[in-house]
């Protein structure tokens, strides 16, 4: 039967704990550790969640203290060395990138794509040296193990992560330097127990040049080959069109997660090309920007002419994005 999967969970928490662990801990009443357990305490709660609404595939490293793409950045090193460079260690550095120092400004903030959720726009510099450190994803995917939770762990895409940096003309061009240390992230992952991961490649989903298509394509080709593990490749808040739709679906993936709320014109031409192949189309049919509730059966007719073409075992049911950018529940609204 089809499957169920979610992108990515709220992190603040029902009652803005993540918000207030914070503020206590930079105003100096708390320190490390309870911020840290109060963390714990909301992964905790959002995988039980999950786990309980019979999710099969429960995202981890999705998580963030502060910013998923800031947390891609220090993954690889991409810090600039004002806030203590690709070494930089501990979580007063990490928070430097977001609030800056006495003597360092901090990285710039804009908007997440159409959303009104703002990420950290990471510094890249010319040469620039990138370095693995994969202990968030690790460690998230170990702590919900231990609460007897199968994760997927979830990442910012290596395409995305260059293309929404700023400090070079071509930023893809950075792509020979970065792709061997996601290359070390997934290994770390599969010696970590991971069977699968979710990598984020938004990017993908705007208008792309034929050279921007030439960089990312071939690499990622070479990345999904090398990986170890299952990978999900997910697109959101447009859609694969063209080219770009054509060799996407021809990626050695597990699986290629489309929005079909914000795009619901890729399936046809999707059904039309992905027959016949080992992977999982994810159906992104519920909006996962929006409190209203959704149209069933609009839904229904995507995810059955979904099951038609390709059956129930290559088809994944999920909403269109992460639910970060939703409450946790309408009454409080």
């Amino acid at each position: 039967m089809a499957r169920t999967a979610v992108l990515g969970l709220p992190r603040m928490g029902p009652n803005r704990e993540l918000k207030l662990a914070l503020e206590s801990y930079w105003a100096g009443r708390t320190g490390e550790a309870e911020l840290n357990e109060a963390a714990w305490a909301l992964r905790a709660a959002g995988w039980g969640r999950a786990r309980a609404a019979g999710i099969d595939a429960i995202p981890s490293g999705d998580f963030s203290l502060y910013d998923h793409v800031l947390d891609a950045a220090w993954a690889v090193g991409a810090i600039p060395e004002r806030l203590g460079g690709g070494d930089a260690e501990g979580l007063d550095a990490y928070f430097a990138c977001a609030r800056g120092t006495a003597g360092a400004r901090p990285l710039e903030m804009t908007k997440w794509f159409d959303t009104n959720y703002h990420y950290l726009v990471p510094e890249l510099a010319p040469g620039q040296r990138f370095r693995a450190r994969p202990a968030h994803w690790v460690e998230q995917l170990e702590q919900a193990r231990a609460l007897g939770v199968e994760t997927r762990p979830v990442m910012v895409g290596p395409a995305t992560l260059l293309l929404l940096s700023k400090g070079l003309p071509r930023p893809l061009d950075a792509l020979d330097a970065l792709m061997p240390v996601y290359s070390e992230l997934l290994s770390a992952l599969v010696t970590a127990g991971a069977r699968e991961v979710q990598i984020d490649e938004p990017c993908l989903a705007l208008d792309r040049s034929d050279a921007e298509l030439d960089a990312i394509l071939p690499a990622w080709r070479a990345l999904a080959e090398g990986a170890g593990l299952e990978v999900c490749l997910a697109t959101y808040f447009a859609g694969l069109r063209g080219r770009v739709l054509d060799e996407v679906l021809t990626l050695p993936v597990a699986e290629v997660h489309l929005d079909l709320v914000r795009a619901p014109e890729q399936l046809g031409p999707t059904l039309d090309r992905l027959p016949g192949g080992p992977g999982r189309l994810a159906v992104g049919a519920i909006d996962g920007r929006n409190v209203w509730a959704a149209d069933l059966d609009a839904a229904l007719r995507q995810l059955d002419a979904a099951v038609a073409v390709l059956g129930e075992d290559h088809v994944t049911i999920a909403p269109s994005c992460s639910l970060l950018h939703v409450p946790y529940s309408v009454a409080r609204e």
